[in-house]
């Protein structure tokens, strides 16, 4: 009996010689020294971009500066705000690169608790409330649409358009069928119709300011009840015939328009029906209407491409013409580029250089639109930085103890060519980040698509720019922190920004409940290209079953070792037997009970170390010493959330503006 005991533990199969099912594992602490980068939890300046929180170990944060889209699950009251989005804004504004961002704030709470903080920081801080519009910043929808028209670019005007009305109309139903998606669509195309109509119209009248959405709601108000009925001879029998003021006044614009060929959609269904589109376009318009919301967007106080690209000089001169542009400190050059005036004679360059007082910038000029060749005339001017003055006295930040400057840079002539060469020069130099937060009324969603409207056109604006700047990506990096972006209305093709931003400098956080609001927002096939573009999953809680039965799948198994000794009865003898399993790293029930700060995170896409060693991406598990802690355990003194809005004592200059006085003439 000794012996075969003896022979049976040098001779059995040991648990390592078994062919394992699963080996996935939980990254460990030294592997997180390798892979992320270890800053400060808080307070402290650091180099580099910030990014996004991965885990917390005494008193050290581990971020992800990639650019990375990430994926944040966290069911309400899991504290996601509390451990992830205030982590996120306090370390992209502590690094010594800071980002531009853009911030989805339903309650206003990221707002008043990090205003002062960012403003010491040196960003610009705007609030986009739609909570209290007159407390805030002003935004016209049709700004940008505005800028592309008067610089000639009538096809990216009409893309925009496209855009903004796709959002007001078509996100919710298109590709539903039904009656719906009919009469959504024909609304679309009207009001798209009623824009580019004011467009032109305004631009013939040179009153480019009263291209607001207030106007276009007031156009389709009056015109389109102002109805004519007649009788028409139609082969040899009268017929009633209803027409109204809208028809009129498309009909001026001539064969080919792009206004006109809109409004055909409309204009050709049966009377029925044109009430039908009518009421349904009118509908969404009224939120426009308020005279709160009405004010707000017909001002403007952001200009969308400085977010990305903080330096822009424009140039208007003779169209077609060729221009060489140079930014010298005394004879050292900083910066040079060309650029070609379109058929508008507008040119627009986006250049990276430090910019300081008495720099030079010289224009040349070949008026044949050649890019060589002896015919170049030359204009040079001298850059100034101007104060913001208040009476006789320049502003002094009350955060930062600086001067505050204007964005445009005054420009002194020089320098100039013999022939008079008609130039008019801007140049833009926004030293400071930009942080944009827009609040929502969580109790009123009905004026939440303005939200989904603003991040489309601030994306729009900047990948558009991006590819015609050299290098083509934002000069700043930009971030979009979309807290409860399960309840925004869909933004009109998320899942094909999603798949190319990150080149652009573009990333963007997206927090959901679960998994199920990205497929019921954007259906089953773009929520899986949104949710497969997204490099860090960070799971919080939820209490969504399918989505933990998901997340528990994608962190993988482990195998499980044990044995089994079995006696035959009335017999001194026994057996014993190894045997293999496979266990999950944690099943959907655990997941569904976590603790307070533990959160697991999938990363797939990182599969380098800091050193750029390839490595397998292993799941992290944050809990105990690694598990995040909540803002107000470290964070408190910076953003303290018991900051109410009215202590920030924010006025919009739009607040007391004459809508009557604004009002386009029909």
């Amino acid at each position: 009996m000794k012996l075969t005991r003896q022979a049976y533990y040098k001779y059995r199969i040991k648990p390592e010689d078994l062919v394992k099912k699963g080996d996935s594992r939980w990254t460990t602490v030294p592997e997180l020294f390798d892979i992320y980068q270890a800053i400060p939890e808080k307070g402290l300046t650091f180099p580099g971009y910030g990014g996004t929180p991965i885990s917390h170990y005494q008193g050290k944060l581990f971020i992800d500066p990639t650019p990375t889209n990430n994926c944040i699950i966290g069911t309400t009251r899991s504290g996601k705000g509390e451990t992830t989005v205030f982590a996120t804004i306090d370390n992209i504004s502590r690094a010594e690169k800071q980002d531009s961002m853009a911030v989805n704030d339903p309650k206003g709470e990221l707002f008043t608790a990090s205003y002062e903080t960012l403003r010491k920081r040196n960003y610009d801080v705007l609030a986009f409330n739609l909570t209290e519009p007159d407390e805030g910043v002003a935004f016209n929808l049709l700004e940008t649409i505005k800028q592309y028209y008067t610089r000639g670019d009538i096809e990216r005007a009409q893309a925009l358009t496209n855009s903004l009305t796709y959002s007001l109309y078509r996100a919710d139903s298109a590709g539903k069928g039904g009656t719906d998606d009919f009469f959504n669509s024909c609304a679309a195309s009207l009001v798209n119709a009623l824009i580019l109509g004011l467009l032109d119209q305004c631009a013939r009248n040179n009153e480019m300011e009263k291209v607001t959405m207030d106007n276009v709601a007031y156009m389709l108000n009056t015109m389109g009840s102002d109805v004519k009925r007649s009788f028409e001879r139609v082969e040899d029998q009268k017929v009633l015939v209803e027409t109204n003021a809208l028809d009129e006044f498309f009909q001026e614009f001539p064969d080919g328009h792009v206004a006109k060929k809109q409004y055909a959609t409309s204009n050709f269904s049966t009377d029925k029906t044109r009430a039908s589109i009518y009421t349904t376009a009118m509908e969404k318009l009224n939120i426009f209407s308020m005279d709160n919301i009405a004010r707000m967007t017909s001002l403007n106080d952001i200009d969308l491409d400085l977010v990305g690209f903080p330096q822009r000089i424009e140039i208007v001169g003779k169209p077609n013409s060729h221009c060489k542009v140079l930014i010298k400190r005394q004879e050292k050059v900083l910066y040079q580029d060309h650029v070609r005036l379109n058929r508008r004679g507008v040119g627009l360059l986006r250049f990276q250089c430090d910019v300081e007082e008495n720099d030079s910038m010289e224009i040349w000029i070949n008026p044949e639109g050649k890019a060589v060749g002896e015919t170049w005339q030359k204009e040079i001017f001298s850059l100034h930085y101007e104060p913001v003055m208040k009476g006789q006295e320049a502003v002094i930040d009350e955060f930062t103890g600086k001067p505050e400057y204007k964005v445009e840079m005054e420009l002194k002539r020089l320098e100039t060519s013999p022939d008079e060469l008609h130039l008019h020069v801007k140049l833009f130099n926004k030293t400071k980040p930009t942080a944009i937060f827009m609040i929502l009324p969580d109790y009123d969603a009905s004026n939440h698509v303005i939200a989904s409207i603003f991040v489309r056109q601030l994306y729009f604006v900047l990948a558009d720019n991006a590819t015609r700047t050299r290098g083509i990506k934002c000069h700043r990096r930009v971030r979009f922190i979309l807290d409860e972006f399960g309840n925004m209305p869909a933004i009109e093709g998320m899942e094909s920004i999603i798949t190319v931003c990150l080149g652009r400098n573009i990333s963007f956080d997206l927090f959901v409940q679960d998994y199920t609001q990205l497929i019921s927002k954007y259906g089953e096939k773009a929520a899986e290209t949104i949710k497969s573009n997204c490099g860090n999953h960070i799971y919080i809680l939820t209490t969504s079953e399918d989505t933990a039965k998901e997340i528990s799948s994608k962190l993988g198994t482990r195998t499980v070792y044990g044995q089994d000794k079995s006696y035959e009865q009335g017999e001194l003898k026994s057996s014993v037997s190894e045997r293999r399993e496979d266990m999950q790293l944690l099943d959907a029930t655990q997941l569904l009970q976590l603790k307070e700060g533990e959160t697991v995170i999938l990363r797939p896409l990182k599969r380098q170390d800091r050193e750029r060693k390839r490595l397998r991406a292993y799941p992290i598990f944050n809990r105990g010493e690694t598990a995040m802690k909540f803002r107000y355990e470290y964070l408190g003194e910076d953003f303290d959330t018991n900051q109410f809005f009215s202590d920030l004592n924010i006025r919009g200059r739009h607040a007391d503006f004459d809508l009557e006085k604004n009002r386009v003439a029909l």
